[in-house]
């Protein structure tokens, strides 16, 4: 999987696999460890367990203005087109990325301060609005962007504003399916919806409550940091959390992994 960093290809290749390899054959069949790495200027975390590579996350390059696959961003509109029933929104890169009418979510301050989001209305120039990155620009096409938001855990995938429990297809065992589902049902809350992962299937119910709790308060910033860009109008648009290192944001996200 190549990453322009640079201007340059840049891809794992087989010194880069080895270093992996030799890894594994230090952790013990059981053993769950991650590692923090850097190579040719590109930071990394990784987890093995059970002597397989189980997640890896590397440093989102944002350099050449292509934008951050999974990353989220503070937009604001610039234009308006009726006849595409789309709008144009600045994120802070190279190029405008265009947004569908009907995938807009507007934010709306609740009675508690915090924010919630609604459908779509009568944009203008000027509003604000909360996206993910689906796609990086490519040649001649611009990034992909959408408000339908997600945050992936180890075990669980957050999908925050929905109401949507679903077990991976993957997982087959009807009463392990039931199982979930009734855990899934128990940890939910009002206006969240999770998807289960393939590797919840022999998951304790505790290490998903973690693994939730973990994910929501990652939501909760990429709230915080939101709003307080929608108070402050002198603010460019850009990426969530942009502030934070990659150390810093790569262990918010093993923060509810199962490490020994």
């Amino acid at each position: 999987f190549p990453v322009t960093i640079k201007n340059e290809s840049w891809f794992p290749n087989a010194n880069f696999w080895n270093v992996f390899l030799r890894v594994q054959e230090k952790v013990g069949e059981s053993v769950r460890r991650l590692f923090f790495f850097t190579r040719n200027g590109v930071n990394g975390a990784a987890l093995f367990a059970e002597k397989k590579l189980n997640h890896l996350l590397l440093e989102p390059f944002v350099v050449d203005g292509t934008g951050a696959v999974d990353r989220f961003y503070k937009a604001e509109v610039v234009d308006v087109v009726p006849a595409l029933d789309a709008v144009f929104l600045n994120i802070g890169l190279d190029k405008l990325v265009m947004l569908k009418k009907d995938d807009v979510r507007m934010p709306e301050s609740s009675l508690d301060g915090s924010v919630v989001f609604t459908g779509s209305k009568d944009l203008q120039r000027g509003d604000r609005l909360l996206v993910r990155l689906n796609a990086q620009a490519y040649a001649d096409r611009g990034a992909q962007v959408t408000c339908n938001w997600s945050l992936a855990g180890e075990r669980l995938v957050y999908l925050p504003e929905t109401d949507k429990l679903t077990v991976s297809q993957k997982i087959t065992d009807a009463q392990v399916r039931q199982q979930i589902l009734e855990q899934l049902r128990e940890l939910a809350e009002p206006f969240e919806g999770w998807v289960v992962r393939t590797q919840s299937a022999e998951s304790k119910a505790s290490e998903l409550f973690v693994e939730a709790e973990s994910l929501r308060q990652e939501w909760k910033q990429i709230c915080f940091e939101f709003l307080d860009w929608l108070a402050h109008s002198d603010q460019p648009p850009g990426t969530i959390l942009g502030g934070a290192d990659f150390w810093d944001l790569a262990i918010r996200k093993f923060a509810a992994f199962t490490v020994d």
